[in-house]
């Protein structure tokens, strides 16, 4: 990161690209006020370079609100998942795995604020995105969100009085 601030415009993706790096880096070990900061400087490169609707912009939305879930604040977290997905939406065909962990990441952050059949939503809709994909039947996305995507209808269905 120190050779890139030295050697690269302000506005360049490759600076971004080591700010989101050092952001992860920062995740791992466990402080993720830091990452947040650090992925922030990099979606704000990303903002002023690319164009909106490309996929690196959407994966930076998605990085800095996996941040803002781990810092507990689901409400922002959700905000930069639908900004990411929306995104994904314009330019992935519709069974691309990236499409389907957007739904899954907004799942689970419906999930995290109590929102069961929000949650229940989105996750089958990433599992009927992930068994159009490609990827094969064992595969662990495509068995995690089946299974997932049961379970929170199960317990939308509990929480509304159904069985």
């Amino acid at each position: 990161l120190s050779i890139r601030e030295r050697v690269l415009p302000e506005d360049h993706p490759d600076l971004a690209q080591s700010y989101n790096n050092v952001g992860y880096s920062y995740g791992k070990l466990g402080d993720n006020s830091k990452k947040l900061e650090y992925q922030q400087k990099a979606l704000a490169i990303f903002e002023r370079v690319l164009p909106e609707d490309h996929p690196n912009l959407a994966s930076s939305y998605n990085n800095v609100g996996c941040s803002y879930g781990a810092l507990g604040d689901h409400e922002k977290e959700l905000e930069y998942d639908l900004k990411a997905l929306a995104i994904r939406e314009r330019v992935l065909p519709g069974n691309h795995p990236d499409l389907a962990l957007s739904c899954n990441n907004i799942a689970w952050t419906y999930y995290a604020l109590g929102r069961l059949e929000e949650a229940a939503t989105y996750m089958r809709r990433a599992a009927d995105i992930i068994n159009r994909s490609t990827l094969p039947e064992n595969h662990r996305k495509r068995v995690n969100y089946n299974k997932w995507a049961d379970q929170m209808e199960q317990k939308a269905r509990q929480a509304r009085g159904g069985a």
